[in-house]
């Protein structure tokens, strides 16, 4: 697979009028090698060839002019540097590009476009599915490069001569008639090629299901014309998030199914868009950002990626801001069970990663203990809610929590969750002597102070107190806290370890099992 992008200078249009790259192209270049590895084509004037970033390869477009550009400004009643113009002519040089360099098999995307994916994984799906070219079409008279694909330059090139044997035939005012659009455009002509090719140009699938969704399943994802870059950040000339084009094939979508949002997840460590709508998860491949905040959007660093880590982290951790972005868009297409490990109880603070609160809810409820002993009770609304809610599902047990505070936890409770007051014990002071523990623990949660000797201690108090089939849960695996009792329980072969997690997923997390 080849890759390719496209900056001609231009000096007049609606969206972008500087000969200079625009400096939106950084983060689109910088978004692409997060995720691929394969050599990036930019082609530009050979002038601007220095304000290119690092990495790509760039392509003088001098090189590759020809007699068939000439043609094609002849016959467009735009000027050659107009931005619609050269929108129209990129292809002309992408075209001589593949030709003259023998290449096939190439990929191309606007320049405001935020890529998720691995081209090179899709090249067998591409080579299989779609013999000429791939579009993203955004409604019946546009088809924007929010991604393209094209097999081989006889494609494009056909496409091209088209553009300019339509032109010839009805004029730009006979185009505009014939389709009942204000603006004759490279997106246009592209539907207009569509319609009278259909076995070579064919739609990639831009949502999940019912129309346009035609090879989904082969992709395991969505590719984004135009509406889901504006649904997350709106446009540049005003539109505000959840704008969308009228009349866009997405629009129509969304109107059929209502329960739907963007979430991100983490892929390999990298953040990426999701669409979700009644429990169901899509993967975006790309964002077309006509807001161009691309930077906001990076899988690394991004605006977006702080704020879904703090959402996997911590509800509680995020800005008022946030809260109110989180509660208008979000929120609306997660499933029950996402919100809940998210949110906890949303007017008590709480700590602890959302896959570190499911972790300690589904061991209660799969072993049953009688009770938890747990060290580190904080404002409560971290493990303590979880493990309580845990134990009120089973209609009994509860957890004993130890903190040295002043009480605020069981004063969230008696204000906010009353009902859970049956399935919880606070105990104040900092010695888990205070714990009465009978002749048996089923269940001690470790999360005190960032103290390795402490742990260490509270785990000898237990230690005589272990039965076969007893839990011990511990949180920060990974820091000091657990330096002196992470090699003890790791050596011990009473101790079996049936559940870890790390970054970035959680800071260091486990649940090992006594004599089992």
């Amino acid at each position: 697979m080849h890759s390719i992008l496209i900056h001609i200078g231009c000096t007049t249009g609606p969206h972008i009028a500087s000969f200079r790259p625009p400096s939106w192209l950084e983060s689109c270049v910088e978004q692409y090698f997060l995720h691929n590895d394969d050599d990036l084509y930019v082609m530009t004037d050979a002038e601007n060839i220095p304000f290119l970033p690092d990495k790509v390869i760039p392509i003088a477009l001098e090189d590759y002019h020809s007699d068939k550009i000439d043609i094609f400004h002849s016959v467009y009643d735009h000027a050659v540097q107009d931005f619609w113009t050269v929108c129209a002519t990129r292809f002309f040089y992408i075209e001589n590009f593949m030709r003259s360099n023998d290449l096939q098999d190439v990929c191309h995307w606007d320049n405001d476009v935020l890529l998720y994916f691995n081209i090179a994984e899709y090249i067998e799906t591409f080579q299989a599915f779609y013999p000429g070219i791939g579009t993203t079409p955004e409604n019946p008279t546009k088809s924007p490069a929010g991604f393209m694909y094209f097999r081989t330059y006889e494609i494009l090139q056909r496409m091209t001569s088209f553009f300019i044997s339509q032109l010839k035939r009805y004029g730009e005012e006979g185009l505009r008639k014939l389709y009942g659009t204000d603006t004759v455009h490279e997106m246009l002509l592209i539907v207009d090629f569509k319609l009278k090719n259909p076995k070579w140009v064919m739609d990639l699938p831009i949502v999940p299901s019912g129309k346009y969704s035609e090879d989904v399943e082969e992709f395991g994802a969505i590719f984004d014309p135009l509406s889901w870059g504006e649904y997350v950040d709106g446009t540049r000339l005003g539109k505000k998030v959840g704008h969308h084009s009228p009349g866009a094939y997405v629009v129509e979508w969304l109107k059929e199914n209502p329960n739907s949002s963007i979430i991100w997840r983490l892929d390999e460590g990298l953040w990426c868009p999701y669409l979700s709508c009644d429990g169901q998860l899509t993967k975006i491949n790309n964002l077309h950002m006509h807001s161009k905040h691309l930077s906001d959007f990076m899988s690394v660093g991004g605006f977006y990626a702080n704020y879904w880590a703090k959402l996997y982290h911590n509800y509680h951790e995020l800005t008022p801001s946030e809260k109110q972005r989180y509660q208008d868009g979000e929120r609306k297409g997660m499933s029950l069970s996402d919100k809940f490990f998210f949110e906890g109880c949303q007017p008590i603070p709480g700590e602890m990663y959302k896959a570190d609160r499911k972790a300690l809810y589904d061991t209660i409820i799969q072993y049953m203990p009688e009770h938890c002993y747990e060290i580190g009770t904080g404002s409560g609304g971290g493990s303590t809610f979880f493990l309580a809610c845990a134990f009120a599902k089973l209609g009994e047990g509860k957890v004993i929590s130890l903190e040295i505070n002043d009480g605020s936890a069981l004063r969230n409770f008696e204000r906010f969750t009353p009902d859970l007051l049956p399935f919880v014990e606070f105990l104040t002071g900092g010695d888990p002597s205070l714990f009465d523990l009978g002749d048996r623990v089923g269940c001690v949660f470790l999360d005190g102070a960032e103290d390795g000797e402490q742990t260490l201690y509270q785990y000898e108090f237990f230690k005589s107190y272990f039965r076969p089939g007893s839990i011990l849960m511990a949180h920060d695996w990974n820091s000091s806290k657990m330096e002196l009792l992470r090699p003890i329980l790791e050596s011990d072969p009473d101790w079996t370890i049936e559940i870890e997690l790390g970054e970035p997923e959680s800071v260091g997390f486990i649940m090992a099992r006594y004599k089992v």
